[in-house]
């Protein structure tokens, strides 16, 4: 005898059907595994790095190298909100470390995003937004890991959870500039260390811009002026860049362009 399903039976089957497809999906989206592009001086190839937990679909990823033993390190969030290293293992080919920097350093858990970094020498600076919005340096002295709360000690705004964030040095005054949007009000802020206290300031205020509305934001040095590019609201078709330049003694910060 065969059963002819009912309606209902149908509608059941065919939403957990929905439900598992949603569900494969979701864990696709969620988890990723961080990989390497390397160019060798004639093709490029693609390596994955693994490790024991994949980092979160909209991780920052920060890499660098550190001299002079000249090794790669790479960042990002793990699907734990924990941030990760992976080192390259000199003594074996192709062959990656993972290390748990969060637990290191019993450090807050990161956001979902947002993950910044360079290198002087073997001294690594490694920045990342927390879960509850406060912006951090992971700092290895070349004895350990530590973490700082650069928020706290700037007296800056809380970071909005979703922008990227930018980190470089000028020369030759080796200075820091770390640069989010704010929660309050997605104004991009700078966040800066003289060499002996860190400070915090509106740049939108400064430079009559617009708030920042994408979670895409880059920037760079050259010497001591600082050029941060990121979408501002209002700006259809271009991207917006906050320019940050020396004239003289006197600071300025120029609008969009």
């Amino acid at each position: 005898m065969i059963c002819k399903p009912t309606r209902k039976d149908v509608r059941r089957c065919v939403l957990c059907v929905l439900g598992f497809l949603i569900a494969l999906s979701g864990v696709s989206a969620y988890a990723q595994q961080v990989h390497q592009l390397y160019y060798d001086n004639q093709s490029w190839s693609d390596e994955n790095l693994e490790g024991p937990l994949k980092s979160l679909m909209s991780s920052g990823i920060a890499a660098f190298t550190t001299t002079p033993n000249n090794q790669l390190h790479v960042y990002y969030v793990a699907t734990d909100h924990h941030i990760h290293q992976h080192t390259q293992n000199p003594l074996v080919q192709n062959g990656w470390e993972d290390e748990d920097l969060t637990k290191e350093v019993k450090g807050p858990l990161a956001g979902d995003t947002g993950v910044a970094g360079f290198s002087i020498g073997n001294t690594q600076y490694v920045f990342y937004g927390s879960k509850n919005g406060k912006i951090h340096l992971l700092l290895y002295n070349n004895v350990m890991w530590k973490d700082e709360n650069l928020t706290s000690k700037g007296h800056g705004s809380n970071w909005n959870g979703f922008q990227s964030i930018v980190a470089f040095l000028t020369a030759p005054n080796n200075q820091i500039h770390v640069y989010y949007a704010a929660a309050d009000s997605s104004d991009i802020h700078q966040l800066f260390f003289n060499g002996k206290t860190w400070s915090d300031s509106d740049l939108r205020l400064e430079a009559g811009g617009l708030p920042a509305i994408a979670q895409s934001m880059t920037g760079f040095s050259y010497g001591n002026y600082q050029y941060v590019f990121s979408l501002l609201s209002g700006e259809k078709s271009h991207c917006s860049c906050n320019l940050l330049f020396l004239q003289g003694l006197q600071r300025l910060w120029s609008g969009t362009i």
